[in-house]
């Protein structure tokens, strides 16, 4: 047999199981971690918030979970309390939103959500935060040709009227 060819089948022999082991390490990658009840996993659904006179809403999406049995709400009231305690537990698993209305003027309120499995909490939504006020602000944007009715925090605008410019008919 001819060196040469002996030489490239032995090279081939050897390399066979170096390149084996190189596409296991490249075709292995973290798996996703979008389990929430994973201990690295994301958190849970997004919470948002709106503030009315005497309280605040919250409201969330479904979680991307089959096995699930219902939601804590935790709060925080900032320059008040230290660290956020629930202020709602066992939600129902069919329930979208919550009114908070325990609440005072002028202080910032963080919430955040978990989901309740079985026999385990998932990891918590990320925070929002509003400082509920007295009543509404009334914004009139030049530009655009509307009145925005907005929550007393400027955060979240509530009713948006077209109108032409100067307003005329609003009361």
């Amino acid at each position: 047999m001819n060196p040469t060819l002996k030489m490239c089948i032995r090279l081939i022999f050897y390399l066979i199981p170096v390149l084996g082991i190189a596409d296991i390490f490249i075709s292995c990658s973290e798996r996703p971690k979008d389990n929430p009840f994973d201990p690295s996993g994301h958190g849970p659904v997004s919470l948002s918030v709106l503030s009315f006179n005497q309280s605040i809403r919250l409201s969330w999406g479904d979680p991307d979970l089959e096995d699930f049995t219902g939601f804590n709400l935790y709060r925080k009231a900032e320059g008040v309390e230290k660290s956020f305690t629930p202020i709602a537990e066992d939600l129902l698993s069919t329930r979208r939103d919550f009114i908070d209305y325990q609440i005072e003027y002028h202080i910032a309120y963080s919430y955040y959500i978990t989901v309740i499995g079985s026999d385990v909490e998932s990891h918590p939504s990320q925070t929002v935060s509003i400082t509920p006020g007295p009543g509404y602000n009334w914004i009139v944007d030049e530009e655009n040709s509307e009145i925005l009715k907005t929550t007393y925090d400027l955060e979240h605008i509530i009713l948006t009227y077209s109108t032409s410019w100067p307003p005329t008919d609003i009361a």
